[in-house]
């Protein structure tokens, strides 16, 4: 008799946690939920109902709207997201980044991309000239920004006191099969407290991605010479005409156009 009541009152149990679980039944009210509206069950009323709603077309929500990419709403876009996010390289020395419009560009790779500098002197029997060069190395051309600069300081360093009207008549680029990479036709005096400065990018179109180059940098001068007799009277004015050239050897350049696998 007692085995059967503590078998009945088991069996009540049971019912009762049956019961009791059946009314708890979590409710999934996930189909109810749209980018901008969450809901959640209420055990009160028993129904889904909102429990947050998020404000439209701003950066920052955690939607990607319309509009927004990862270089002007990198808190909702990520930065692998395939259409929209802007990561990635394309060879040693370029990589994705974005630029001061928010705009996702190929750029120089600043951690392999190193600016050198270099001083040539470079004379004939009349003067000398100080020639600084300034430039990255590898050089990269055909970017749509950033592209590299070769910069050139001229610094007259010593002439003869019978050089008179001293300019520069034009400073020219070239490679080593006198391929013309730049060209700037100044006509400028240049004297010990005039400086001439100029910059260069590289306008000739390479074959391959990446290429090697012995670059010649060629600077035509233009000046008179004074002969005197032995009594200090100009007998004579010489017009002249020299180039004076200074190397850089084996310089990278890198052309962004091509694929760095493209031959």
């Amino acid at each position: 008799m007692k085995i059967k009541s503590k078998f009945l009152v088991l069996i009540i149990l049971i019912l009762v946690f049956l019961l009791s679980s059946c009314g708890k039944k979590e409710v999934d009210c996930s189909s109810y939920n749209t980018n901008y509206k969450k809901y959640s069950y209420d055990e009160e009323s028993k129904e889904c109902v909102l429990v947050e709603e998020i404000e439209k077309d701003i950066c920052g929500n955690g939607v990607i709207e319309e509009g927004e990419t990862y270089c002007n709403c990198e808190k909702d876009v990520p930065k692998d997201h395939e259409t929209l996010g802007c990561n990635g390289s394309k060879g040693e020395y370029l990589e994705y980044s974005c630029n001061e419009n928010k705009e996702c560009v190929l750029l120089p790779n600043e951690k392999v991309v190193n600016m050198n500098k270099k001083l040539e002197g470079i004379r004939n029997n009349d003067l000398e000239l100080d020639v600084n060069l300034k430039y990255t190395e590898p050089f990269i051309t055909n970017l749509k920004e950033r592209n590299s600069v070769l910069e050139i300081d001229i610094q007259l360093y010593k002439k003869d006191p019978n050089v008179k009207n001293l300019k520069v008549e034009s400073i020219e680029i070239l490679d080593e099969d006198n391929i013309q990479l730049g060209k700037t036709i100044l006509n400028t005096l240049l004297s010990f407290d005039n400086k001439i400065s100029k910059k260069f990018k590289f306008t000739e179109g390479l074959k391959e991605f990446k290429e090697e180059k012995n670059i010649e940098v060629v600077i035509t001068l233009i000046y008179q010479y004074e002969k005197y007799d032995r009594d200090g009277n100009i007998i004579e004015t010489l017009d002249k005409k020299e180039r004076l050239s200074g190397r850089l050897y084996r310089i990278p350049i890198i052309n962004a156009k091509l694929d760095p696998e493209e031959r």
